[in-house]
Order: structure tokens, then C-alpha cells, then sequence
């Protein structure tokens, strides 16, 4: 009778206290102890990877952000930027003539390069430019590199017929886009446009536009 009482007492206790089946969680059901910690394992090593790879996600993009930063602040020192001065209506005494029923104007467009970055495959291209602009002289619209020591420059006669009893009133613009390269190889457009409102003669050059990164960006 005392054995079947000591054996009965110590089924329960190894079914309390049996690591690997206790209670009722068996553990072909539900997994060893083992099992368990190395759940537990992984999960802790993957919140770790997730958090560390945040972290280094996040050092990336700070790194990302200072070498952007650094490469415009670059592209900026080396930018090409173009000047323009407008000869004849500021300087000459008459810049319109007449030629018997016809006036004749003339405008000499001199550009030059901010010291002391150079423009690579220039090229010239006028826009809006009616038909009563002539370009004098040969004129060249392509080169492959321009200097702060070159002045490009266009030299253009207006013609327009003198209507009787009419008052001449010189009202007219044009654009020139400007497309080059700076010495890495990044690509840019500036606009410079030419108006003219009867006495009021000038030319407003606009800030390049970067269209197309070098390849080393």
C-alpha cells in the first residue's frame, strides 16, 4: 500500500515538475524548454538586427546627406555662370539710323565668363529673334571651351521700314540659351534675355540650370 501511495505521489510530482512536460503543455505539443529559449534567442538577435540595422540605416543617410551636400557645394565653386554687356545703345551716340526710308539699328552682344571657371562645348542658340535681326559678320554659335579671357560676341543690325506719318517705336525681345559643360562633365542652360521697350534697352541674365549630372555624381 505505501509503495502504490509513494509511486502515485512522485507521478505527480515528475508530471508538476518535468521540465519538458509540465502541466498540461506536453512537449511534442508545444516544444521543449529548448525549443523555448531558442525561440527566445532568435527573437531577441532579430529585434538586435532590426535595431541595428536601423541605426546603420540611419548613419547612411546622415553620411548620404553631407556628401550631397559636399558635391553641390563643389559643383557650385567649379559652375560656369556667363555675363553679358550690351555695346552701342549705352555707348554710341547714335545707335539708330536712318538709311533712306529704312532705320537701322545695332546691338553688339559681348559675354564673358565669371573668373575663374571655364565653359566646356559651348553652344549659342537664339530664340524669339524676328526676322528684322541680322546677324553681321560670321558669327560662331558652337566652341569648345570659353575662357574668362574669351568674349564671345554677336554683333546684330535691326531693320525696320520707316511708315509715313507713323512714330518709330523700338519694341522687341529675344532670348539666347546658353548650354555648356563645367570641367567634371555636368551639364547646365542659362538664359539671357535681350528687351527692348522703345528707350529702354537691356539684357537680364538668368542663374544656370544644372540638366544633367556628370556621371562621377
Amino acid at each position: 500500500m505505501i509503495n502504490v501511495f509513494l509511486s502515485f505521489h512522485i507521478a505527480i510530482y515528475m508530471f508538476l515538475f518535468d521540465v519538458n512536460n509540465f502541466g498540461p503543455f506536453n512537449s511534442d505539443v508545444w516544444g521543449s524548454v529548448s525549443d523555448w529559449l531558442m525561440l527566445g534567442a532568435t527573437v531577441l538577435t532579430a529585434i538586435y538586427l532590426i535595431r541595428t540595422f536601423k541605426s546603420q540605416e540611419d548613419v547612411q543617410r546622415q553620411q548620404q546627406t553631407i556628401t550631397n551636400i559636399e558635391i553641390n557645394r563643389h559643383r557650385l565653386e567649379i559652375l560656369p555662370r556667363f555675363e553679358v554687356d550690351l555695346k552701342n545703345f549705352s555707348d554710341a551716340d547714335n545707335p539708330i539710323e536712318e538709311d533712306g526710308d529704312m532705320l537701322m539699328i545695332h546691338i553688339d552682344l559681348i559675354f564673358d565668363v565669371v573668373d575663374p571657371n571655364i565653359a566646356y562645348n559651348v553652344e549659342f542658340r537664339f530664340e524669339r529673334l524676328e526676322e528684322s535681326w541680322k546677324f553681321l559678320g560670321r558669327p560662331e554659335f558652337k566652341y569648345p571651351e570659353v575662357k574668362p579671357s574669351d568674349h564671345p560676341s554677336f554683333t546684330l543690325e535691326y531693320r525696320d521700314k520707316i511708315k509715313p506719318n507713323e512714330i518709330f517705336r523700338f519694341n522687341t525681345y529675344f532670348d539666347i540659351i546658353i548650354e555648356y559643360y563645367d570641367f567634371i562633365g555636368n551639364k547646365y542652360k542659362q538664359k539671357i534675355t535681350y528687351t527692348s521697350y522703345e528707350t529702354d534697352h537691356g539684357v537680364k541674365a538668368d542663374f544656370p540650370v544644372l540638366i544633367a549630372r556628370a556621371m562621377a555624381d
